[in-house]
């Protein structure tokens, strides 16, 4: 039965694009590592990685509670589920993550090299 306000019509079952998880990707990384949380995140990741396809259905299962703390809401929460559901994104993010530390441990180190 279809919504006249065109709620619930998400497509939860349609693999996310290589864009979107890139994009999405990206923005998890820079938002950790805004917060120099980095090795946290990493340690997290790597133990709990093959858990992520089930950490995507939860978020379906919770997504009433999780939505509203969400940006866009329930889109937001749709493609955060799709972006678990595959454990190889898992590793994307860690090596994002290792990258993006290792820049900023060279960058220290070349500031401390110049001093």
């Amino acid at each position: 039965m279809a919504n006249a306000f065109g709620l619930f019509q998400f497509d939860w079952d349609t693999a996310l694009s290589d864009e979107d998880s890139v994009q999405m990707l990206d923005k998890i990384a820079a938002s950790i590592a805004k917060w120099r949380m980095e090795v946290p995140a990493i340690l997290f990741l790597e133990s709990s990685g093959p858990l992520s396809p089930l950490a995507g259905q939860g978020l379906i299962a919770f997504s009433p509670f999780v939505a509203p703390v969400m940006p866009q809401g329930l889109s937001d929460v749709q493609k955060l589920s799709k972006l678990l559901a595959h454990p190889d994104n898992t590793r994307r993010l860690v090596d994002k993550l290792s990258d993006l530390l290792s820049d900023r441990e060279n960058k220290k180190e070349t500031d401390a090299a110049r001093k």
